[in-house]
């Protein structure tokens, strides 16, 4: 049966909790992944995720030449502001992190000085690449998040609380807000554990039901039934509801 094994997701949202700080100023907390012009300059806490299988990042971002820039302004806290032709800007602060905003301040990109980066698209996602570990983090306007690791594992976090996590052999694993955890394999088999610890297994040629106390309730595509109880007993009916066996069993 699926367990909810994978902690790295979980791990990523909590340190978006207390996310970056406004330049070298102590950590702020404030609304996860969300990017404004005066948005802090700080990577965040990398999680530790190893995997030999890289992701290609699907955003095509592309880099605005330099020789556009009209204007550069040097502040006195060592920030560089360099204005371009097409009235977009950079920001480029003392720690080597540079902060790109479109000329409508829809499109925000932060590269980080240790590689990684965050941006805030005219459509409202938001995304954040850890770069060490090549995990990607992406945030809807909804609430819906999207963590895709370097495993080849993808992870949707609804905003009413229900996960569904793919994993390497695409087994799907669906979480329920209730504890019911649903795992679905790629051969049709399917797996159900209830908040109860009834369990269900689903193939093409049965459902099967087993219940805490050790009763086995298991329905054939045939029509027939069979029941194990936990005290031994066995009974069979036919697809008509008939009783066809019906024995007990030593319980040894």
């Amino acid at each position: 049966m699926a367990t909810r094994t994978s902690s790295s997701a979980t791990t990523l949202l909590k340190r978006h909790q207390e996310t970056l700080s406004l330049l070298d100023q102590p950590t702020i907390k404030r609304p996860p992944l969300t990017i404004t012009n005066h948005d802090s300059i700080n990577p965040i806490t990398r999680a530790n995720i190893s995997s030999t299988k890289s992701i290609t990042f699907k955003e095509n971002i592309s880099t605005i030449p330099t020789d556009s820039i009209i204007e550069e302004i040097r502040h006195n806290d060592g920030r560089i502001e360099r204005i371009r032709s097409d009235l977009s800007k950079q920001i480029i602060f003392p720690n080597g992190s540079k902060q790109d905003i479109s000329s409508d301040g829809k499109q925000i990109r932060v590269q980080f000085y240790n590689g990684d980066y965050k941006e805030k698209l005219s459509d409202g996602r938001c995304i954040y690449k850890y770069a060490s570990t090549n995990t990607t983090e992406t945030e809807y306007p909804d609430g819906t998040r999207i963590y895709e690791f370097p495993n080849g594992q993808i992870e949707k976090h609804l905003p009413d609380g229900k996960q569904e996590h793919i994993l390497p052999d695409k087994t799907k694993n669906i979480y329920l807000t209730d504890g019911t955890i649903i795992s679905m394999k790629i051969n049709g088999e399917k797996f159900i554990q209830h908040p109860n610890q009834t369990k269900e297994v689903h193939t093409d040629s049965y459902k099967r039901k087993l219940f805490p106390n050790g009763s086995i309730l298991t329905v054939f595509n045939t029509g027939e039934q069979e029941v194990r109880y936990a005290n031994g007993k066995i009974k069979i009916k036919d697809a008509h509801g008939n009783i066809i066996v019906e024995k007990k069993t030593s319980n040894k």
